[in-house]
């Protein structure tokens, strides 16, 4: 699966940070994703905030 990840800036001087925020970027992805899944089989948003760590907040505006 290919992720469209957004990178505001690349600093070439520190590709580990770089690298960390890009890995960041692609769980969040990852979750949000997850937790549409989950909204469609009528998972209840407490128990998909439990799985996969998001916020009520956010799975709510999904």
């Amino acid at each position: 699966m290919l992720l469209n990840i957004q990178i505001e800036s690349i600093s070439l001087a520190q590709p580990e940070k770089t690298l960390k925020k890009v890995s960041e970027q692609a769980a969040e992805k990852e979750k949000l994703e997850n937790a549409r899944k989950m909204k469609a089989k009528n998972i209840s948003d407490d128990i998909i905030a439990e799985c996969t760590g998001l916020s009520l907040q956010k799975i709510q505006e999904l």
